[in-house]
């Protein structure tokens, strides 16, 4: 449906620069997190349309995408002030010895009617000892029975995934992995 035309936009990952896809009359491409989009990706993508524009962003700008700036053709622009109504962004980090008392915390935005969503690197464990998102599920329902906790990744299928949304939105399912 791409290839034909019928797509008019179309959200994706990495794999749309691969071979098998295809567009009718690639226009625009917006790269969100370009500093996670390799070089060689992005000239795949770009081959793709004929010279289509070109909107990346970034909150970290690295040396490469600032040497884009200077030598390349790209202008830059700049946020440096949030949207009105925007709350204060807190970060903290804390030790794997303190995520239970994260878990807790989490808790009790939960009981205080708020949603709360876990970022985890990974779907399923692997060689590395990093944490996945089947695993921080089984922990966190252990930390707060009673909670409904979802899971959500790239493998649940397309119906799974808008209704676990849904539920989300309206705190039915007030965390997700």
């Amino acid at each position: 449906e791409l290839a034909a035309g019928r797509i008019d936009v179309l959200v994706g990952t990495h794999a749309l620069a691969e071979s098998p896809v295809e567009f009718r009359r690639l226009g625009l491409v917006v790269v969100d997190e370009q500093h996670r989009f390799g070089v060689a990706h992005r000239a795949k993508l770009f081959r793709k349309g004929d010279s289509p524009h070109v909107l990346v962003m970034t909150a970290t700008p690295i040396p490469r995408s600032l040497a884009w700036a200077i030598y390349g053709e790209l202008d830059v622009s700049v946020l440096d002030e949030k949207p009105p109504g925007r709350g204060e962004i807190l970060t903290r980090v804390r030790e794997e010895e303190g995520r239970e008392k994260v878990y807790r915390f989490a808790g009790e935005r939960v009981a205080a009617g708020e949603r709360v969503y876990v970022v985890v690197p990974a779907i399923e464990e692997g060689e590395r000892a990093i944490a996945a998102t089947r695993d921080t599920a089984r922990r966190i329902r252990t930390v707060l029975p009673g909670i409904a906790v979802g899971v959500l990744h790239g493998r649940v299928p397309a119906a799974e995934r808008t209704a676990l949304l849904r539920d989300f939105a309206v705190g039915r399912v007030p965390l997700l992995v």
